[in-house]
């Protein structure tokens, strides 16, 4: 299975507090064959980020878990992203996506996680960024992750 990830947001938190004002939008494309899926979310952010991943390659993860996670429309994921402190293209970045899955009576984390190098963009951030977020799946005509999405 391959991944590729796309956050982009900004904003600022009150400090002492996990409270802020800031918008951030959400993109995730799994595969072969690939599909994408998109979200915002409004969770504080502390500083500004645009972090596209390169196509990583997770390898064989598995049925039903490699299942799972190409079909992500309508699903909550769990996010966390470990970027540099501070970067403009090529920095590094770990990521981190968790479903809940009901299996037999019980919630269970299904999570994947990978490190990328290369990313594209820029980001200064302080600390990490964590969110959950409803996915919707992309129009067919943005399910390719290749193409560039950073200006």
């Amino acid at each position: 299975m391959q991944i590729k990830v796309l956050f982009a947001g900004e904003g600022v938190k009150i400090p002492g507090i996990d409270i802020g004002l800031s918008f951030a939008g959400f993109k995730i494309w799994t595969g072969p064959p690939f599909m994408g899926f998109t979200s915002a979310t409004n969770q504080a952010l502390l500083g500004f980020s645009i972090i596209e991943t390169p196509v990583i390659d997770l390898g064989d993860l598995g049925e039903p878990r490699e299942t799972l996670f190409k079909q992500l429309h309508t699903r909550v994921v769990f996010v966390k992203i470990k970027p540099n402190i501070f970067f403009r293209d090529g920095g590094i970045a770990t990521v981190s996506v968790t479903i809940k899955e009901q299996t037999g009576g019980e919630l269970q984390d299904q999570t994947i996680e990978f490190v990328a190098e290369d990313c594209r963009g820029v980001s200064a951030t302080g600390g990490d960024i964590e969110f959950s977020v409803q996915l919707n799946q992309l129009p067919e005509d943005e399910w390719d992750p290749f193409g560039s999405v950073v200006p």
